[in-house]
């Protein structure tokens, strides 16, 4: 049983592009992580744990916060091409 099936076409898009910009954010996050534990190297290793136990929670988090952030912009996108097309004359039921 393909996932497709479970959910909608839309959902499985969703899910897609919140793993992609999850990806690259956790890129980029760790590479500011190895930059600081770099820094803190003759710091304690309390520290030093700490920093990255902060890593962690940081890298799980933005994986909800791009699927929040995108789910916000998908639904303000699509009001405001339906009030486009409202208004427009031209081809109603459009949005350029």
């Amino acid at each position: 049983m393909a996932l497709e099936n479970i959910l909608s076409q839309e959902i499985v898009q969703k899910l897609g592009w919140t793993l992609l910009h999850f990806v690259w954010q956790a890129v980029a996050v760790t590479l500011l992580l190895g930059i600081l534990l770099a820094v803190l190297r003759k710091s304690s290793a309390n520290l030093r744990y700490i920093v990255a136990c902060a890593h962690r929670n940081n890298a799980v988090g933005l994986g909800f916060d791009t699927a929040t952030v995108s789910q916000h912009r998908t639904t303000a996108c699509t009001r405001y091409c339906d009030d486009a097309a409202n208004h427009r004359r031209d081809t109603p039921g459009k949005c350029r």
